[in-house]
């Protein structure tokens, strides 16, 4: 059905995608706007930055940092890249809330949210047009 709809009505399927992430791209932002105003400020330190997988291109950093409460915490970045962004040891920003946590930083929080406002503006672009 999904792929009927998309040959029957291209403009209604890129209408379809462009409202999904623009949907996602607000989710990322208001969860970013969440950690940055309500999160607890740390001094992380890169752990290890390792491939996703044993096949993978891409690289997420794993950070060690210590709460508030003295416990110390670890986690790994949702975001990527195909190429080594911190060295091992390397102090870095962090905010964290309750379980989740995340590297301060431009691209960390910024980069995906602007990406799907961008591809959303595009395929409305050329839906309206």
């Amino acid at each position: 059905r999904f792929h009927s709809l998309a040959q029957e009505n291209p403009l209604r399927m890129a209408l379809f995608v462009a409202s999904l992430a623009l949907f996602a791209a607000l989710f990322l932002s208001v969860r970013n706007l969440r950690f940055l105003l309500r999160g607890e400020p740390a001094v992380g330190r890169v752990h290890t930055c390792a491939g996703y997988d044993d096949e993978s291109a891409g690289f997420a950093p794993t950070v060690t940092f210590e709460s508030k409460d003295g416990q110390e915490r670890v986690f790994t970045s949702l975001f990527g890249s195909a190429f080594r962004v911190y060295d091992t040891d390397q102090k870095v920003p962090v905010r964290y809330l309750d379980r989740s946590a995340e590297i301060v930083g431009f691209a960390e929080l910024w980069l995906v949210p602007i990406i799907l406002v961008s591809v959303s503006a595009f395929l409305f672009t050329i839906a309206l047009n």
